[in-house]
This record gives C-alpha cells, structure tokens and sequence, in this order.
C-alpha cells in the first residue's frame, strides 16, 4: 500500500492536464470503493494484492485532487469542507463499523466500500461544473 501511495499524487497529476480534475476526482473514489470492498470478497493473493495497490494508489490522491477541486470551485470554506469530510470518515468509520467486527472484517470493509461509493456519487456531480482540463 504504501509502495502505491508514494507515486500516486504525481501519476493522478498527469492526467489532469486532459482531464478534468472533477472526473479524476469521482474515479479515484470509486476506485477506492472498489479497493476497499473487494477484500470482503473470498480470494486469493490477488484480493490481497490488488485492494492494497488500489487503496494506497488513491488515497494520497484523493485528498490532493480534493484541494484542488475545492478552489478551483471558488466557493468560500470549500477546501475546508471536502477535507473535514474526508477526514471524519477516517475517523468516524472505524467505530461505525465496530458493531459488525464480531462477524469478521468482510462486513466492515464492505460498508467502508459502501460509505466511498456514496462519496463518489456525491463528488459526480461536480464533473459537470469542468468540462475542459484544469492547468496543471
């Protein structure tokens, strides 16, 4: 995880330059969503792998493209919202999901994922709001 978080910032950057930072912003959510749900799913390595690359990737990400999309918004105490939000969901899940933790950690990750999904849906919107690429 964290060996995909060291160069995610930069390799989401990139992208920006022709797409939209909005986009980037409701993808790297989803692929969070994916990548914390998906060990809630029976497997091999690979649902041990492929969540950890997929998690670590975004999560540095998330929060950059969150700044960013926050003021380029221009709306007054945005930057401070997005990153409150995403902040309490790190700490307010843990014990969210603590009731469930006596069936495993399959449930909790599963409503972790959940929780990312709805965030992703809440952030689709804002794609509409850029439509050209951002400068970098």
């Amino acid at each position: 995880m964290g060996l995909a978080a060291f160069p995610s910032c930069v390799l989401w950057t990139a992208p920006s330059l022709r797409v939209p930072r909005t986009v980037l912003l409701t993808v790297a959510l989803l692929v969070q969503a994916v990548a914390v749900a998906l060990p809630s799913v029976p497997g091999g390595t690979g649902a041990a792998v492929v969540p950890a690359v997929g998690f670590g990737g975004t999560f540095m990400a998330i929060t950059q493209l969150w700044l960013v999309t926050g003021t380029a918004l221009g709306t007054p105490r945005t930057v401070a919202l997005l990153t409150a939000g995403y902040g309490l969901g790190q700490v307010a899940g843990p014990p969210a999901v603590r009731p469930v933790l006596s069936h495993g950690y399959r449930p909790a990750l599963a409503i972790s994922g959940g929780v990312l999904l709805a965030a992703a849906v809440c952030a689709a919107p804002l794609m509409r709001r850029a439509a050209d690429p951002a400068p970098a």
